[in-house]
């Protein structure tokens, strides 16, 4: 059977099984779906279990009737079991006591974080609690908490943050000077805390690679102070949920109640036998804010702990399904959660991703048109090239309807939502909470105007304080400003790909085959690709140079593998335009003998030059497309080859 033939099977298959209806979000055919890393029971074997699915691809469905499984990704966390009490999120053992952690029996090992705040005095005790961050096994996250210089008491807080994450994290108070210079020698640059700066400490020891996986909160006043706890009471929560080290609960009981609102960062919940509860998102699902999990009006239930009024709802969490049938472009709202030049990773659910190839993203380098923690979209299309349905980012044209993300919580709002590009030029990110900081400060600092709150205006450096704490606050928000500018234009090339790149399969849908002479089907795919792709206004400066086919060009075409047609043509199009040569990804050079660089060049004996271009970047055996550069102009397509294949 030849490729055409195999193509058009393989859509008739396709329509077949987008007939068949629903499927789970993040089920993609032709490409790999990866639910996020179990937590726990109901998300090992059971969370793997697999069934059909769309054109033969697999992915996580309900495991056996013994209890609720998480949704692919949705931070799954120990759920029950015919032999295990129901679920909650563990808490507190109840508000803060002691300054001091209790004493522990030689040989037992706490099994929640130490209550109240704990003083960090003398340079021997910051130095030797450095070392215990760096090298001992941490149990529970560590928040460090500094005073700013001069100061006896710190901007944060501290009672209050360590009363809001008892039993989640540690709380340790160091005074700037001779501690904190002993504390900085024992970590390495970056990661250490200090002059009334905070941060939390995860017990991953992640920060030890990446210190901006410990983002540092500052304050410079009793204001800043108020709004870096709030961040770092939500940096506790986060750490202390995906490291799996939030203390066991002293009692729960089931309840259920009425969704208010909101207020901050937390959901709050009339319950239905009196008093109220609070819905913490970080301890529900990673990454998502409170506005996107709950609204008001939704009816919940979970465990209540009575300590804390924590309401656990997580075993509302649900497998969302979307429905495919009898749709040519779907278009849905996903989560951009990693980007590199071979392609972009995103999520349907949270941690449930899918990776979409960068000739499905991006004209070149995904890293500039995407960036980790926005919300974009994606669109379901039955390509011919691949076994069935495949996310595509480069579809949506800005104008077509976006099917509403679905709901993590049974009567809850969309999980995501793509802002218009007036939300963004608010800072807004679509509702996950991923750019907020943004919006605010780089930091967490606020407003210019509080800067010189805390400045003691008898100090004769109070005037350079003073404009140096303004400048940084104005730094912050010129930040916020061109992340939010970048974010639009991002937006707006991204519509203006989807545009072009719908245009060009409207315009090949049914022509696939226009010609007998495959020859002169490439060239009209060709000319089709020129069209569409070159503006009106380049067109006379952008025309395509004269070319042939070369003898086993087409058989390469057909008998390769691993790259679509459509990309050949687009590349094709580019080296006649000259658009290759200013396209970093093409990595346009020369082809030699060899793959060292010493070999000679490609010269054939009527003077025809050899050359090279990217069709693929930093996949495996990534192709290329070689072709001959002829005395009198013209071009001569030669091959389509891997990219370990030298020959012309």
């Amino acid at each position: 059977m030849s490729k055409r033939a195999q193509k058009r099977a393989r859509a008739v298959r396709s329509q077949q099984h987008r007939e068949a209806g629903r499927v789970p979000v993040g089920v993609g055919t032709g490409q790999d779906v990866a639910a996020g890393a179990g937590h726990g029971e109901g998300s090992g074997a059971e969370a793997s279990s697999a069934g059909p699915t769309a054109a033969g691809s697999t992915a996580a469905r309900p495991g056996p009737a013994s209890g609720p499984t998480p949704a692919p990704g949705l931070a799954p966390t120990p759920g029950p079991t015919p032999t295990a009490p129901r679920p909650s999120v563990p808490r507190p053992p109840g508000p803060a006591t002691s300054a001091t952690p209790s004493p522990t029996p030689p040989g037992e090992r706490p099994s929640s974080p130490p209550s109240g705040v704990h003083a960090v005095g003398s340079s021997a005790e910051a130095a030797a609690l450095a070392r215990r961050l760096r090298e001992e096994e941490m149990a529970w996250p560590v928040v460090v908490v500094t005073t700013a210089a001069g100061q006896s008491e710190p901007y944060v807080p501290a009672d209050e943050l360590a009363a809001e994450v008892d039993g989640l994290a540690e709380v340790v108070v160091m005074p700037t000077g001779a501690a904190s210079w002993a504390f900085s020698e024992q970590l390495p640059p970056m990661t250490q805390v200090y002059g009334g700066a905070s941060r939390v400490y995860a017990p991953d020891r992640a920060w030890l690679r990446d210190p901006y996986a410990s983002p540092l909160r500052f304050a410079w006043s009793s204001g800043d102070g108020a709004r870096a706890k709030e961040l770092l009471v939500s940096d506790a929560a986060r750490t202390a949920f995906a490291a799996h080290t939030v203390g066991a609960p002293r009692s729960t009981r089931r309840v259920s109640g009425e969704v208010m609102g909101s207020v901050g960062s937390r959901g709050l919940v009339r319950l239905d036998h009196g008093g109220t509860a609070a819905i913490w998102p970080e301890l529900t699902v990673a990454g998502v804010p409170i506005e996107r999990l709950v609204r008001p009006g939704q009816r919940v239930e979970g465990e209540l702990d009575d300590d804390t009024l924590r309401l656990d709802v997580r075993d509302m969490l649900e497998l969302p399904e979307v429905e495919l049938a009898g749709a040519d472009l779907l278009h849905v709202p996903v989560r951009v959660a990693g980007v590199e030049r071979s392609g972009v990773t995103v999520e349907l659910v949270p941690g449930g991703t899918i990776e979409v190839a960068a000739e499905h993203a991006a004209d070149d380098d995904p890293r500039s048109a995407f960036e980790p923690g926005e919300v974009v979209v994606g669109t379901w299309f039955a390509d011919d090239d691949a076994s069935g349905l495949v996310l595509r980012l480069d579809l949506w044209d800005g104008e077509e309807a976006v099917t509403p993300a679905p709901a993590l919580l049974h009567g809850g709002p969309p999980w995501l939502e793509v802002p218009p590009p007036s939300a963004e030029e608010d800072g807004s990110d679509g509702g996950t909470g991923a750019t907020a900081e943004g919006a605010e400060s780089a930091d967490g600092s606020g407003d210019p105007a509080d800067a010189g709150a805390s400045v003691d205006l008898d100090n004769p450096l109070a005037p350079e304080l003073l404009a140096l704490r303004r400048a940084h606050a104005e730094h912050n928000d010129e930040i916020a400003r061109l992340r939010s500018e970048i974010r639009e234009l991002r937006r707006a090339g991204r519509q203006v790909r989807g545009k072009r790149r719908r245009s060009e399969i409207r315009g090949m849908q049914g022509l696939e085959d226009a010609f007998l002479d495959p020859a002169e089907q490439l060239r009209f795919e060709v000319y089709l690709a020129w069209a569409s792709r070159i503006p009106a206004g380049d067109k006379a400066a952008r025309p395509l140079r004269e070319y042939r086919v070369g003898p086993v060009f087409l058989d390469s075409l057909e008998t390769l593998e691993g790259v679509r047609r459509g990309k050949v043509v687009d590349v094709v199009v580019e080296v006649l335009t000259g658009l290759a040569k200013e396209m970093e990804g093409r990595d346009l050079h020369r082809l030699r003998t060899g793959d060292s660089g010493g070999s000679p060049y490609r010269v054939r004996e009527d003077g025809a030059v050899g050359w090279r271009a990217a069709l693929q970047r930093e996949t495996a055996s990534a192709r290329r497309l070689h072709y001959w550069e002829c005395p009198d102009g013209t071009v001569e397509l030669s091959r389509v080859v891997k990219h370990d294949d030298m020959e012309p």
